[in-house]
């Protein structure tokens, strides 16, 4: 415990002038969970540090939240979003051959996939009944979502990704623009139920807000990707839809950070901060489905180098 109290006041004698917003609202989170939270036990055998209830919001039409306290890989982060979100995936083995990411390995299953979690979820389509046949058939001739199927009684069929994308054309006041990877029946065929489980959306002023709703947080591996990897979904939704983004929300039920990654959390915490980098996206890209990872315009990444974390598995 004696290295924990070290940790501690240096949290507290750490004064810093953050160059950037994300830094100057995670840093102080992992110090807050690092102090004040409850040391619990969970299912990885590793204990953590715990807060409830935490909120982190950017605009993003100010800046972009890529910490730079450290190095945070965007190009992976994205692809792992594409591979949920975009291919609608849940095979190992297409993010390895599609993307040469590995970061799923661990939960593997012998079929090659991580069971019905994530982008299985996404793939599922549902019906719906306030989606008019002339607007989605003009969306899947210009190619802005993957498919649809009308059903006897005038209902159409389509999966939750396609849904939102219609929705942010045609229903932009809904306040029913919800994607789901929750999904109850499902839960026990998972290799890991979605830690990211819900994202809200809603169109004010002509801006896309994103809420995004995370069940359990390993804050020092899994949240500097989800604020990257979303935060992109957000730009990529807006850019697609005719929308200019606006606010990025992320409330966290369980906030945490593990025994192992502390002598980590010390280094970040005292790593200088630098200043916001630039990312965009090509305007070619038109369609949510029409991009592809060289389509990322990012300058100016200035970070504080590379941090090993051991993932809990």
């Amino acid at each position: 415990m004696g290295f924990i109290k070290q940790l501690i006041k240096t949290i507290k004698d750490v004064n810093k002038d953050y160059r950037n917003e994300a830094d100057g609202q995670y840093i102080p989170l992992i110090s807050e969970i690092i102090e004040k939270g409850e040391l619990k036990e969970n299912r990885t055998g590793i204990n953590a540090f715990s807060l409830p209830h935490k909120m982190l919001q950017f605009d993003l039409e100010d800046e972009f939240p890529l910490l730079t306290t450290k190095f945070v890989g965007l190009k992976t982060a994205i692809k792992e979003m594409l591979w949920i979100w975009q291919d609608q995936s849940n095979s190992v083995e297409l993010l390895r051959s599609k993307y040469n990411v590995t970061i799923w390995d661990e939960w593997e299953r012998k079929d090659g996939t991580i069971g019905l979690a994530y982008g299985y979820q996404l793939g599922k389509e549902y019906k719906y009944f306030d989606v008019l046949i002339e607007n989605v058939a003009k969306l899947k001739k210009e190619g802005k979502i993957k498919n649809y199927r009308l059903g006897k009684n005038g209902e159409i069929y389509m999966n939750q990704v396609d849904k939102l994308i219609y929705d942010l054309h045609f229903n932009k006041d809904s306040r029913r623009m919800v994607v789901s990877l929750w999904n109850v029946e499902d839960l026990n065929n998972m290799a890991l139920q979605p830690c990211a489980f819900l994202t809200e959306w809603n169109v004010t002023n002509g801006k896309l807000n994103l809420l995004l709703n995370i069940r359990s947080s390993d804050t020092l591996v899994g949240l500097p990707y989800n604020m990257a990897q979303y935060a992109f979904l957000l730009l990529l939704m807006a850019q697609t839809c005719g929308l200019k983004p606006g606010l990025f929300t992320i409330m966290i039920n369980d906030a945490h950070v593990y025994e192992n990654h502390l002598r980590g959390a010390f280094i970040q915490v005292g790593n200088a901060s630098h200043y916001a980098p630039k990312v965009e996206i090509k305007s070619r890209v038109k369609s949510f489905y029409d991009f592809r990872i060289d389509d990322l315009i990012l300058e100016d990444y200035e970070h504080s180098g590379k941090i090993p974390f051991e993932v809990a598995v």
